[in-house]
């Protein structure tokens, strides 16, 4: 394993932002916001789309599809600028001119329901520093939550391209 330098070069996420957290913030799941999701990814599965289907299905309202995740963190994002609390990013001290998309996976645990309130909340869960390629990596968890419990937790891995 390399030796990771101190100080680490220009350019690297913010270290101290280990452990640390994003408050915790609740936001509906509106059937239109499912729908409109629905449309943009050419979902056309009747229980995400028609409520009479999903409720023959069992489901109490149109069932999200499981990257709908996302569009309820991008509502959290907006909710914690609101509020004056930094997100991710501003946590990471991210630059957005050096940032790329690492990887990430979804874990499913429970479904998430038009009418449920789900609670989003990031965990920054560490870094990884790799001179040779110029680059250095941010890991975090991302739990999303109802009154059931966990429905989805999302693994992430955001790049940043140091400069040379």
């Amino acid at each position: 394993m390399t030796a990771v330098p101190s100080p680490l070069p220009p350019g690297c996420f913010c270290r101290s932002a280990e452990g640390a957290k994003t408050a915790p913030v609740t936001v509906p799941v509106e059937a239109a916001r499912i729908r409109a999701f629905c449309a943009a990814i050419g979902e056309t599965a009747p229980v995400h789309t028609d409520e009479a289907a999903a409720r023959a299905a069992g489901h109490p309202g149109l069932l999200a599809p499981p990257t709908f995740a996302q569009t309820l963190e991008n509502l959290a994002e907006t909710a914690l600028a609101a509020q004056g609390s930094p997100g991710l990013l501003a946590l990471l001290k991210a630059d957005f001119a050096r940032i790329l998309h690492g990887q990430e996976s979804y874990s499913l645990h429970a479904p998430i329901h038009a009418g449920d309130a789900i609670t989003v909340q990031h965990e920054i869960t560490g870094f990884r520093y790799t001179p040779r390629a110029r680059i250095d990596t941010a890991h975090s968890v991302t739990r999303f939550t109802s009154h059931r419990g966990l429905c989805t937790k999302v693994t992430r891995t955001l790049i940043h391209r140091l400069p040379a």
